[in-house]
């Protein structure tokens, strides 16, 4: 978006210097080549998809032109163009950068250059960070689902231990319930042993009494 804004700040800029110029000598000049590219840039965004495709062949085949100073400049332009099957900003960018280097150039298209690859730069940092983000929100989303599923095994795992647990429980309760009932048996059994023996003892006594002496 930022892109296409300083592209139309640089159509309405070239605009105002060619009415300038028409009013100072009464005659309308031949439009700058920097408003030329502009404009065909504004002209190749309207184009339907097989018409914009078809564009970019013939510019393509004929890149090297070197009677045509304009044709890398809308080549670039072309490969910036969001949706485009032949979209490509770091082409675009190696296009400018070279252009921006050859000193034979139109001064207004080399200025151009720069300003396109500036502006191209800053949008693909944008691009990069944003990606980065992506990435690490990616990250951050794929690390959470990996706590929570380790969470979720966690828990499953806590209720089968306490249910383990209530079982066990259970059982220690009918363990402890029977050593308890075995134990008071074992004491009834010792109360009625010693009772038996205290009437033993006292029917041996008896029997003692009745004898008489020789």
């Amino acid at each position: 978006m930022k892109f296409v804004f300083c592209l139309m700040c640089c159509l309405i800029l070239s605009g105002c210097a060619q009415f300038t110029n028409w009013v100072a000598t009464s005659t309308p000049p031949e439009p700058p080549s920097v408003s030329r590219v502009l404009q065909y840039f504004y002209n190749a965004k309207g184009l339907a998809p097989g018409e914009l495709n078809e564009l970019y062949a013939q510019e393509e085949a004929s890149l090297r032109d070197a009677n045509d100073p304009e044709r890398t400049l809308r080549m670039a332009l072309l490969l910036t163009l969001q949706g485009a099957v032949f979209h490509d900003s770091e082409r675009a960018a190696q296009l400018l950068q070279e252009y921006t280097q050859q000193a034979d150039q139109d001064d207004d298209l080399r200025a151009l250059a720069f300003l396109l690859l500036g502006t191209l730069s800053e949008t693909q940092r944008h691009v990069t960070r944003y990606r980065e983000a992506k990435l690490e929100l990616d990250s951050v989303i794929k690390e959470k689902e990996q706590l929570q599923q380790r969470y979720e095994r966690a828990k499953t795992q806590l209720v089968r231990i306490q249910h383990e647990q209530n079982k066990y429980e259970k059982h220690y309760q009918k363990v402890h319930e029977a050593l308890r009932q075995e134990k008071e048996t074992v004491e009834n059994l010792r109360d009625q042993i010693e009772q038996l023996k205290i009437i033993e003892k006292t029917l041996n006594e008896r029997k003692l009494k009745k004898t008489p002496a020789t």
